[in-house]
């Protein structure tokens, strides 16, 4: 069973209650930007999670939305929330490597997906995956780490979370991010690939233009102190947004 399985099992209950926290508006902000207006198109939205995600890409107009995880209590925690205010929405629990071809989608959605692979033969599956159940001319839309910036990272702790990672780390090699506005730090295994690794897997894997966007911060973030300390986090952090085209 892989490790990503367990490690989002045990936390699903304490990552789904936290969505509210500053960070989570700014990727949520960040991606409906991007994904614009979604009005009859099928989305496919893999490593769904609890569903946090998948229920705002029904809000933003997609006529089928299918969230896939591998985890099996987020995939609880979605369905209960499904079955309490029905959009129509349909769960897998599965891996990407497993899922195969399900459908033909407008767009596909991962949020925090692709720098969970161990190797990069899972990167290349998973990424395979995708690109086998978009349409041509399909968006692959992501939030990934998008390789080392800086080694700033200790300065990440007044954003509640911190990478944990060794010098000068290698191709596949494995670092923690550690959650800390929990009662009890959360420690996630993650794995690192630089841009240009990820870039050419997605190349082989039948996109042909990737391109990778920071963050951007809310309209509703209007007090002047915040949006320098959220800029400063955009600066530092090794996250953003992934937008490869089939």
């Amino acid at each position: 069973m892989p490790f990503m399985d367990t490690q989002y099992d045990y936390i699903a209950n304490t990552y789904h209650s936290n969505k509210s926290r500053i960070f989570y508006k700014i990727v949520d902000h960040s991606l409906k930007k991007m994904l614009g207006n979604l009005s009859n198109l099928n989305v496919l939205d893999l490593a769904c999670g609890e569903g946090h995600i998948t229920r705002q890409l029904k809000s933003y107009g997609a006529k089928n939305v299918i969230g896939v995880d591998i985890s099996k209590e987020m995939i609880k925690l979605a369905e209960k929330q499904e079955k309490a205010k029905p959009l129509g929405i349909k769960y897998i629990c599965s891996s990407v490597q497993e899922l195969g071809r399900l459908d033909t989608f407008d767009i596909i959605t991962g949020v925090y997906l692709l720098h969970y692979a161990r190797k990069k033969e899972e990167l290349k599956k998973i990424c395979t995956t995708i690109s086998e159940n978009l349409k041509l001319g399909g968006c692959f839309i992501g939030v990934n780490t998008n390789g080392i910036k800086s080694r700033l990272y200790d300065k990440l702790t007044n954003y509640d979370f911190e990478y944990v990672l060794p010098k000068n780390i290698r191709t596949g090699q494995m670092f923690k991010t550690v959650i800390r506005y929990c009662q009890k730090p959360i420690e996630l295994q993650m794995y690192y690939y630089s841009q240009k690794t990820y870039n050419s897997i997605l190349r082989e894997s039948g996109f042909r233009k990737v391109d990778w966007i920071d963050f951007d911060i809310p309209p509703e973030l209007d007090d002047n102190k915040e949006v320098s300390h959220w800029k400063r986090f955009i600066k530092l952090s090794a996250e953003g947004l992934l937008h490869c085209r089939k």
